[in-house]
Parts: C-alpha cells; structure tokens; sequence
C-alpha cells in the first residue's frame, strides 16, 4: 500500500496472486518496500503539472467550448494555489523535486532492493470522472522512474455482492 489508502479486496487478491508467483521464481528474493512520502509527492507532481497554476489548461478546455469537469478543477487545485510564476520558481519546484529524488534513493538503496510491486489504483478500474486518487501513480511520474502495468487473472464481476475472483482461497 502506499501509506494512506490500502488496496480494495480484489487488487489486494491480484497482488497476493503476484507475489506469490514471483516467491516461486527461481532466484528472486520478495521482501516488504514501506511507503515513502507519497502525498508529498502527489501534491508536488501536481504542481509540477501546471506550474501555471492551470490556467492555460482551463484557458483551452473553455475555448474548445467543453465544460470544466469536478475531477478536473480537482486536479489542479494545488497547482491553482501554489502557482511557480517565473524561472526561480520553476528552478525552485525542479530543486525540491530532485531533493525528493535524493531521499527516495536513500529508502530505496536502504531497502536494498531492484523492483518495487505495487497497485496502480486502490481498486478496479473506476467509471470515468471517479479516480479521485492519483497516489499509486503520481509518486512513480515525481521519481521519473519507469513504471509496467500486468495484468492478473483476478476477475471481477458483478456488483460488489457477486464480485467472485478466479481460484479464490
């Protein structure tokens, strides 16, 4: 998990199925990675995003003649209040980012590990405008660091009464 939201049942199911596998493969080794200041990262990926504050996404989404969505106005807020402005506050965001970048090496190497495990969301994929939660990606788009999504035979159906999961234990 990354420290604040812990997966919902069936990713939990689909990480149990991965790490399952992987402590079957010869030569790996599979240990627990702790969570590493991942709403400090989401905040700081999302001011990043728009060092503009947001303004020229918002400027062409109204040209266009689309409506502002929630999720969107959402995902700029922290960008929209901490606006960078010039070259020393985009030098400042690009000094803190690698800062993060440093620290986060320092866990890593700490943990004495290769690859990282991990969800991409707390649960299945959402309906449109619902992913309200960007901690499980954000954080790797911070580090710059390159990311894979597998699938897993988990299977889920039905409302939350009849969700079922392959070979379930």
């Amino acid at each position: 998990h990354d420290g604040a939201i812990r997966p919902q049942p069936p990713v939990a199911k689909a990480m149990k199925w991965a790490l399952a596998s992987l402590k079957n493969a010869p030569g790996i080794q599979v240990k627990p990675f702790a969570p590493f200041r991942t709403a400090e990262a989401v905040k700081k990926t999302r001011i990043a995003y728009w060092p503009d504050g947001g303004r020229g996404a918002r400027d062409l989404v109204i040209k266009s003649g689309e409506p502002w969505l929630p999720l969107s106005a959402w995902v700029i807020k922290d960008a929209e209040e901490n606006t960078v402005g010039d070259a020393a506050g985009m030098f400042r965001i690009k000094t803190e980012q690698e800062q993060f970048w440093f620290d986060f090496a320092e866990h890593w190497d700490a943990h004495q590990v290769d690859v990282v495990v991990c969800p991409v969301f707390p649960g299945p994929a959402c309906s449109h405008e619902t992913g309200w939660y960007w901690n499980y990606t954000a954080l790797w788009n911070y580090l710059d660091m390159p990311a894979a999504v597998l699938p897993t035979p988990v299977v889920v159906a039905g409302s939350k009464d009849t969700n079922r999961y392959r070979d379930d234990d």
